[in-house]
């Protein structure tokens, strides 16, 4: 069929890692391929920069996508097996914890700073007034 081989490109690459022979970069939603770690033979003209385009995760999309599937998941609720829900959300709170747009930024500071930067946001949202005097 149309894209056969463009297709294997990508099983080629999922059995490789499977197999340990090659790596991927860890994103909000899995695993995903590296330029330099796929087969572009054929495709020459296919550049990093065509790659990064395609590859590319627009979180609030992604959000939004994941919203559109609320009435699918009520209408199945009783016969969905409840480990979807759980993947879903962990998918949700994968996207929201992603740093900024693009592929997963790495972590810019501590994560006992981020704690403490959290912690303080949420005591903030928890007494109105503690947030109020913050901002002054």
């Amino acid at each position: 069929w149309d894209g056969f081989g463009e297709n294997m490109r990508v099983l080629k690459w999922v059995v490789e890692r499977s197999r340990g022979k090659s790596i991927g970069v860890e994103t909000p939603l899995g695993w995903m391929p590296r330029y330099e770690d796929m087969d572009w033979r054929g495709m020459e003209h296919f550049t990093r920069e065509d790659f990064e385009k395609v590859m590319y995760l627009d979180r609030d999309l992604w959000l939004k996508e994941i919203a559109s599937h609320d009435d699918l998941f009520f209408k199945l609720y009783d016969r969905l097996p409840k480990e979807m829900t759980f993947i879903r959300e962990l998918l949700v709170s994968n996207l929201w914890r992603q740093q900024e747009l693009g592929l997963a930024a790495p972590r810019v500071e501590a994560a006992d700073k981020t704690f403490e930067k959290t912690k303080n946001l949420e005591d903030a949202r928890a007494v109105p007034e503690k947030a109020a005097a913050q901002a002054e």
